[in-house]
């Protein structure tokens, strides 16, 4: 099912999905700069299901190596905070 969330996971029309996701403020969880790569997590209103929920956070690296190639998903803005705080862990050690 393709159904756009809100942050709160509150249905939310497609109108509203595009002008929420050009709102960066909106759209960024986080965004880690971490050497020479850059971590960002956003909210995404719409994404794959994972265990019956969607999940509507992502959390991706740029840069080296990593480049559009590390993606992970969240169903929850704390799983998604956790996560990125994770993935900057992870990739800082590296």
């Amino acid at each position: 099912m393709n159904r756009n969330l809100d942050r709160d996971g509150q249905p939310i029309t497609a109108l509203q999905a595009d002008t929420l996701l050009a709102d960066r403020d909106y759209r960024t969880i986080d965004a880690t700069q971490a050497g020479s790569l850059h971590v960002v997590t956003e909210w995404t209103a719409t994404g794959p299901d994972i265990d019956g929920s969607p999940a509507i956070y992502t959390t991706r690296v740029y840069g080296e190596e990593y480049d559009d190639q590390y993606t992970r998903y969240y169903t929850s803005l704390s799983a998604a905070r956790t996560g990125h705080d994770e993935t900057v862990a992870k990739v800082s050690t590296a």
